[in-house]
């Protein structure tokens, strides 16, 4: 799924999407944001596994963050927003958050989603920028009319939900989930339908030979459930016990001297 410049049929990334939908809450529902989703990051299973050949794994948890934490069983609350937060990400997909140096949320990751579909589909009005300034002033300054002049209409209601969201809110899945189902309704294609990269006899084979279907197929449940259930800040003055990551002794050390750079962007 890493050639950006080769487009997807709608048939095809429209079903992508659904499961990298489910492939990234899997990741939110146990407390942690990716902060890089992108097409690099996202693989199909082997042709040889006839469960797996068909699905969506998401890869490369290197700059994942907790943005929640189990203070004990089944009660989780949420960590406590940085005034300020380097750039963790890829320059193309990351969201408008993260240039503005906002800590970043699960909503973040559904924007990187947006991006990557755009681009499967079109193509990134900054796909092409090399000058990484350039790059930013056009996508902050990019209007969603425009963001989204070629990309299906269902999908549209998704982009100004994540713009009223923060760090702490929780994104609306089973909406989400709901405007790809209307997408691939209209479109009329089934999840047994092949994918671009399939032959007839790929497909065939795996659906003769797998013995369940995926999860992802009957996924509304799935969507609507909330088992962090964080919706908003921590309450003030809570300490939680965790261990320091790099990331925070970073932190911590930059507010104290300027001399200190991150050293783990992936700025891209």
């Amino acid at each position: 799924m890493s050639c950006p410049e080769a487009h997807l049929s709608v048939e095809t990334w429209s079903r992508i999407g659904i499961q990298c939908l489910y492939s990234i809450k899997l990741l939110h529902d146990i407390g942690f944001v990716h902060r890089d989703i992108k097409p690099a990051n996202f693989v199909m299973g082997h042709k040889s596994d006839v469960e797996q050949a068909r699905c969506v794994h998401i890869l490369d948890f290197g700059l994942a963050r907790n943005y929640a934490f189990e203070k004990r069983k089944g009660q989780w609350i949420a960590r406590r927003a940085r005034r300020s937060a380097e750039f963790r990400g890829t320059m193309r997909y990351c969201s408008p958050s993260v240039h503005e140096k906002k800590e970043q949320g699960r909503k973040d990751d559904i924007w990187s989603l947006i991006y990557l579909l755009i681009e499967m589909h079109c193509g990134l009005p900054w796909q092409h920028e090399k000058d990484k300034q350039r790059l930013e002033i056009k996508k902050m300054n990019i209007s969603d009319k425009d963001l989204l002049c070629h990309f299906p209409g269902e999908l549209h209601p998704i982009v100004p939900h994540l713009r009223n969201l923060n760090c702490y809110n929780r994104p609306d899945y089973a909406m989400i989930h709901r405007c790809f189902l209307k997408l691939i309704r209209r479109i009329e294609v089934e999840y047994d339908d092949r994918y671009d990269w399939e032959s007839d006899l790929q497909v065939q084979y795996v659906l003769k030979h797998r013995k369940k279907r995926p999860e992802y197929e009957h996924a509304e449940e799935f969507f609507a459930s909330d088992p962090i259930k964080v919706n908003g800040p921590p309450p003030p003055g809570l300490n939680l016990h965790r261990n320091e990551t790099v990331e925070d002794v970073e932190e911590m050390m930059a507010n104290n001297s300027s001399l200190l750079k991150p050293k783990h962007n992936t700025l891209k």
